[in-house]
């Protein structure tokens, strides 16, 4: 079972899914908390299928490009641009600041941050920035803008997804 549904909606339909006894893959946050997350993993191990949670951008062939380019130079400056007009439900972080965190977790293999520093944040524009393995990263996330901008800059080279080579979906 492929779940790729707005995220409110994650929670009821894996659990249905492991109940009844079904692997099941979803994209993006499987849940809006750490317990009902927990709680998913649990029933799917005591039904004995797998859960598997994962983000389609980590798939996209410009991801593919920039982790393949910085496989033999770590990156020292990583900015996320992400720009574009909506009005949801959910925050910020679930709908775009998720996306580029699996991003980061693929270029660095984990997620150590430390000096986490908000530059903005309001509802529906969020920048910030922190420091991982030496590196400073940097995201900008904006539901106000009129148009569409998704870019990665890594060492001022620019990975741009506002028009995908190919969609993971």
């Amino acid at each position: 079972l492929f779940i790729a549904t707005p995220n409110n909606t994650h929670q009821s339909l894996v659990k249905k899914g492991l109940e009844s006894r079904t692997n099941v893959f979803c994209e993006k946050p499987l849940t809006g908390s750490f317990s009902q997350s927990s709680e998913l993993f649990k029933l799917a191990d005591s039904n004995g299928v797998k859960l598997y949670v994962d983000d389609v951008f980590c798939f996209r062939d410009e991801t593919k490009s920039l982790i393949e380019d910085t496989r033999n130079t770590p990156p020292k400056e990583v900015q996320f641009i992400w720009r574009k007009y909506g009005s949801f439900k959910d925050t910020v972080f679930n709908t775009m600041s998720y996306h580029d965190l699996s991003i980061v977790y693929a270029l660095f293999g984990h997620l150590n941050y430390r000096n986490l520093k908000f530059i903005v944040d309001r509802p529906d524009i969020k920048q910030f920035q922190f420091e991982i393995d030496g590196a400073i990263v940097e995201f900008i996330h904006d539901r106000t803008f009129e148009g569409k901008d998704k870019r990665v800059i890594i060492d001022g080279i620019t990975y741009d997804y506002s028009n995908p080579k190919n969609d993971a979906v």
